[in-house]
């Protein structure tokens, strides 16, 4: 398999004023897609708001050493929340390779139950391969900036998931801050779980405005099942945002 990224959410952070912006995610995997939730607009928070992000991988190895090697904790920081800030909302997502949704997960070592749950399938050579992805509201577990460690996540990386390299584990963390120094903005939370190959995905975001200066809005796409070695053009598509 080759251009391997599976879509889980966007976030579009842009300054409350006018015009539309058009967010476009390329070479994924596209197939015979069964119950994939098309990625749209979850929720809009504005005020004198920003966000920070991060994630791991479970994968202990790319596929170039090891397509099935994975590890049972992983940890990243937030950094960057400015002192005095409040926080507005943690939100934690996670996505696996299996035909099982595991629903529960463990974040700084409090337990986590999904509050949403997505699947989607594709068939490659033959054969069925299943994924999924949780999201839980962790609002009240993030005290700001600092080490979280995830853990708990049960996959399938066995099997037909290990002999065709599409092994997937990890986990991902958006913090979304309050804080008067920051500029007015809307921060733009898109999620969903769609699978595609050899193809792109277009979304146009336009539930925020664009004022004439400054124009420092950012955004973050987060991504499943990414490999080192599968950047190269497939179908006409080369993995690009």
């Amino acid at each position: 398999m080759h251009n391997e990224l599976r879509s889980s959410f966007i976030l579009l952070s842009g300054r409350v004023f006018l015009s539309a912006a058009s967010v476009v995610l390329l070479c994924l995997f596209t197939s015979e897609v069964v119950a994939q939730t098309p990625i749209s607009l979850f929720t809009n928070i504005v005020g004198h708001v920003n966000y920070q992000a991060t994630g791991n991988s479970l994968r202990s190895a790319p596929n170039t050493s090891s397509a099935c090697a994975l590890v049972g904790t992983s940890s990243a920081s937030i950094t960057g929340i400015p002192a005095g800030a409040s926080i507005r909302a943690g939100y934690l997502y996670w996505a696996g390779s299996g035909s099982t949704a595991d629903t529960a997960v463990v974040l700084n070592g409090s337990s986590v139950s999904a509050d949403r749950s997505f699947s989607d399938a594709f068939v490659f050579g033959g054969t069925d391969f299943d994924f999924f992805s949780g999201y839980a509201d962790v609002t009240a577990q993030i005290g700001g900036n600092g080490l979280y460690t995830f853990t708990g996540l049960t996959v399938n990386n066995g099997g037909q998931y290990c002999a065709s390299q599409a092994v997937v584990a990890g986990w991902s963390l958006v913090v979304v801050y309050e804080h008067p120094d920051e500029d007015l903005r809307a921060v733009n939370i898109f999620d969903g779980f769609e699978l595609f190959r050899s193809d792109s995905l277009t979304l146009t975001v336009d539930t925020y405005r664009i004022p004439s200066s400054p124009i420092n809005g950012k955004l973050t796409a987060i991504t499943w099942e990414g490999d080192p070695q599968n950047s190269g053009s497939l179908g006409g598509f080369s993995e690009s945002l």
